[in-house]
C-alpha cells in the first residue's frame, strides 16, 4: 500500500514537474520564437532576394497554451504596385519534452519543436493545385537548450505546366535539412528523388529537357568578409543526369548523360586570398549516345584575390539583372578587366591533378600546375617568358588505344581509318622532333620549369625553340 502511494506520489510529482516545465519553457519558447522571427526579418532586410522588392516576416497571432501554442504568421512581399501575402500556420510544442517528439519516443530535452504549414489564399492556391496536397510545404523545427536547431523543409511532389510557354516540370520528394549553431546555419542537406523539365525556348528556336534522379547535396558553409563568398565544403551526388537540346530550325540534336557523379567543392579563405578546389568523378559520360568512359576532374584555383573575386561576382550579378539584348557598358567592361588584372597580378595558381578520361584500355590525362609571379608581363615577342611563372609544369599521358577509341566516336564510320592514319602521322612527327615520347601503348609529353630552366621531356629547351615548337604544333593542328 505504501509502495503504491509512493508510486502515485512520484507520478504526480513528475506530472507537476512536466507541467511546470512546459509552462516555463512555453514562455521561453515564445520569447525565442519571436526573437527568431526578428532575426529572420533582419536577414530579409539585408538580402536582395527579390529585385525591387522588400520582404517582411510578421507574427499575426500567438496563442500560448500549457503544452502547445498556436501561431499565425505571414510573409509579406512588398512591390511597387502590389503586396503579396503568404500565410503560415504553426503549432509550437513546449519543452522540455514536446508532445510531438514524445509521440515518436524521442525524450531528448528540447526548448520547443514546431510544425509549420502553408496557408491557403489566392497567392498560394497554385502550389496546392500542382502538388494535389493539403500540405504542399511543411517546415519542422526543433531547438535544444544549447540554442542549436534543426529545420526540415519538405516540398510535396508536384507537376507544373505553363500553358503560355509550353514549359513543364515535375519533382518528387524534395527535402531540405538545415542545422543551426547558435542561430547561424552550419550544415545543410538537400535531397531530391527526381526532377524533370522541358523548356521550349522560342527566342532561339530550341527545346531543352533535363532529367535528374537521386540528387543529394550536403554543405557546411561559413560567411566571410565578402558578401558573395563563403568558406567551407559542398558535396553532391547525382545518380543520373540527362540533358537534351534540339534546334527547331536545323533539327540538330545534342545529348549529355552523366551516371553516378560525385563532386566536392571546397572554398578556403587565407587572409585576403581565396582557394577554390573542385573534385569531380563520373562513372559514365555519354555525349550524343557515345559512352566516353569514366571522367575525373580535380582542379584548383589558388591564391585568388578575394576583393577582385567579389568584384567579379558583383559584375556577374549586374550582368544578370541587365537586359540580355543590351551590350555591356564600357564602365562594366572596364571593371571586368580591372578585376581580371588584379587577380592575375596577385600570383594566382591553377592546377589539374588530373583531368582525365579513362576506359578499360587506359586513360587520357592532363596534369597541370601553373602559378604566376607578381605583376607578370605576357609579351611573347620578347624573352623572359620563363620569368613570368613561379611554377610551371604540364604532363600529358595518353593511352593510344583510348585516344583512338574516344576520337572515333565523333567521326563517321567511313572516316575512322583516315583518323587512325592521321594520328599515326602526328605521333611520328612529334617523336622525330622530340616533342613527345612514344612507347608501345602510350604517348607522353612533359614540360617543366626547374631552376629557371624549361625542360621538355627531361631535356632543356631554349625559349626560342619552345616558341617554334608551339607554333608548329598550332599550325600543324590547323593545317590538318
Amino acid at each position: 500500500m505504501k509502495k503504491s502511494k509512493i508510486a502515485a506520489g512520484v507520478v504526480v510529482a513528475l506530472a507537476a514537474v512536466w507541467c511546470t516545465g512546459a509552462w516555463f519553457t512555453g514562455k521561453k519558447a515564445e520569447e525565442e520564437y519571436l526573437h527568431q522571427l526578428k532575426q529572420l526579418d533582419q536577414l530579409f532586410a539585408k538580402t536582395d532576394v527579390l529585385e525591387e522588392s522588400k520582404i517582411f516576416y510578421k507574427n499575426i497571432k500567438f496563442d500560448r497554451g500549457l503544452f502547445a501554442s498556436h501561431i499565425q504568421d505571414q510573409i509579406e512581399i512588398h512591390k511597387a504596385n502590389e503586396t503579396i501575402i503568404i500565410p503560415l500556420s504553426s503549432t509550437l510544442y513546449h519543452g522540455p519534452l514536446p508532445l510531438d517528439r514524445v509521440a515518436k519516443l524521442n525524450f531528448v530535452p528540447t526548448i520547443f519543436s514546431s510544425q509549420t504549414l502553408l496557408g491557403k489564399n489566392a497567392t498560394t492556391q497554385t502550389l496546392f493545385d500542382i502538388t494535389k496536397s493539403e500540405k504542399p510545404l511543411q517546415l519542422n523545427f526543433a531547438m535544444n537548450y544549447a540554442l542549436n536547431g534543426n529545420a526540415e523543409l519538405k516540398l510535396a511532389s508536384g507537376q507544373y505546366r505553363n500553358d503560355q510557354s509550353k514549359a513543364d516540370f515535375d519533382w518528387s520528394n524534395v527535402v531540405l535539412n538545415v542545422y543551426l549553431d547558435k542561430n547561424e546555419p552550419s550544415n545543410y542537406t538537400l535531397s531530391v528523388d527526381a526532377f524533370n523539365s522541358n523548356d521550349p525556348n522560342h527566342a532561339v528556336s530550341t527545346t531543352s529537357s533535363i532529367k535528374i534522379k537521386d540528387l543529394v547535396v550536403q554543405g557546411s558553409l561559413q560567411s566571410t568578409k565578402w558578401p558573395f563568398i563563403y568558406s567551407g565544403n559542398i558535396n553532391s551526388k547525382i545518380g543520373y543526369f540527362e540533358q537534351n537540346t534540339e534546334s527547331a530550325e536545323t533539327g540538330e540534336k545534342f545529348s549529355l548523360i552523366q551516371k553516378n557523379s560525385q563532386a566536392n567543392l571546397t572554398t578556403q579563405v587565407e587572409g585576403d586570398t581565396v582557394n577554390i578546389i573542385n573534385k569531380t568523378n563520373l562513372d559514365e559520360l555519354h555525349i550524343n549516345g557515345n559512352n566516353l568512359g569514366k571522367v575525373s576532374n580535380n582542379v584548383a584555383f589558388n591564391h585568388i584575390d578575394g576583393n577582385a573575386l567579389q568584384e567579379l561576382l558583383n559584375i556577374l550579378v549586374a550582368i544578370g539583372k541587365a537586359d540580355s539584348d543590351t551590350p555591356l557598358s564600357k564602365a562594366l567592361v572596364q571593371k571586368l578587366q580591372q578585376a581580371g588584372m588584379l587577380i592575375a597580378n596577385n600570383q594566382p595558381q591553377i592546377k589539374f591533378a588530373p583531368l582525365s578520361i579513362s576506359d578499360e584500355k587506359g586513360k587520357v590525362a592532363l596534369d597541370l600546375n601553373i602559378a604566376l609571379v607578381p605583376n607578370p608581363k605576357f609579351d611573347l615577342m620578347h624573352s623572359g617568358l620563363y620569368k613570368q611563372f613561379k611554377d610551371f609544369s604540364i604532363n600529358f599521358d595518353v593511352n593510344k588505344e583510348t585516344a583512338i577509341s574516344l576520337l572515333s566516336k565523333f567521326v563517321p564510320e567511313n572516316q575512322k581509318q583516315d583518323l587512325v592514319h592521321r594520328l599515326d602521322e602526328l605521333v611520328t612527327d612529334g617523336e622525330s622532333n622530340g616533342i613527345i615520347v612514344n612507347s608501345d601503348k602510350t604517348v607522353t609529353l612533359t614540360l617543366t620549369l626547374e631552376n629557371n630552366e624549361l625542360k621538355l621531356n627531361g631535356k632543356p629547351i631554349p625559349e626560342e625553340q619552345l616558341k617554334m615548337v608551339l607554333f608548329m604544333l598550332v599550325m600543324g593542328g590547323f593545317g590538318r
